[in-house]
């Protein structure tokens, strides 16, 4: 079967910002909305070769309990500010020969695997990371033999995309990154890259064990889920499921 994807949805402000504006710090991103589509594109359009290629190489800071996979332009072949709606199920079921023995793989490796876009539903101007951090702060975030209630530290979580913004903003806020190239989406060499990272191994900076725990009377009421997030989940679980499937 398909390994289970945790979807999220992120959406960013309909703010431009020209590419030669610095990055806010994490601490001021509240501050600062999130790049439009259009500024995403200029973004790309003047990034040097090797500003994606620092965030190529494996992942050096222990292991890695999840990966979250940006959608469009990574999981797909198309960047989500060149994509159509209609052609998103197609292009993931044309990757789907290459994304599933992958995906798979990784998670027999006891890693947790989620799916985040910033297509639809906002979730403030922190970005991925910031929702992710929420994520991970909160218990949402499921690890191979762990039970809810139990933080994932930022270091052990990857995220993949391929907008250096966002990846700027997560290695700032201490997430492992990868970038999916600018073209085409992950290709079977960035996951032979991805596959070189420690699973499993607990590193020396590791938290110990009570500071993993959520104190009791946060985790009732924190883990309840939000109904329109069950719904993009479903979506993005069926879309994937029909296209590896059928």
């Amino acid at each position: 079967m398909l390994p289970t994807l945790l979807g999220t949805q992120t959406r960013v402000s309909e703010k431009r910002r020209p590419c030669a504006l610095e990055l806010p710090s994490p601490g001021s991103a509240s501050e600062h909305p999130m790049a439009s589509p259009m500024a995403s594109r200029a973004s790309r359009a003047c990034e040097s070769p090797e500003a994606r290629s620092q965030y190529t190489t494996p992942p050096q800071r222990g292991s890695v309990d999840v990966i979250f996979f940006d959608f469009d332009g990574t999981l797909t072949s198309t960047a989500g500010d060149r994509a159509s709606r209609c052609s998103k199920p197609r292009e993931l079921c044309e990757r789907a020969a290459m994304l599933e023995p992958r995906l798979q793989a990784l998670c027999s490796q006891g890693i947790s695997l989620g799916i985040i876009s910033k297509s639809t539903e906002a979730v403030g101007f922190e970005g991925k990371a910031g929702f992710i951090e929420d994520l991970a702060l909160k218990g949402r975030l499921p690890t191979s033999g762990s039970m809810s209630g139990r933080r994932v530290p930022l270091h052990r979580i990857l995220l993949v995309d391929d907008d250096l913004t966002e990846l700027d903003t997560a290695k700032a806020r201490g997430l492992q990154v990868y970038a999916a190239p600018a073209i085409g989406g992950l290709q079977e060499e960035d996951f032979d890259v991805i596959s070189l990272l420690k699973v499993g191994e607990h590193d020396e900076e590791a938290l110990d064990e009570e500071s993993l725990l959520i104190p009791k009377g946060e985790v009732e009421e924190d883990l309840v889920p939000e109904r329109p997030r069950e719904k993009q989940v479903g979506l993005l679980e069926r879309c994937c499921r029909r296209c590896f499937f059928n």
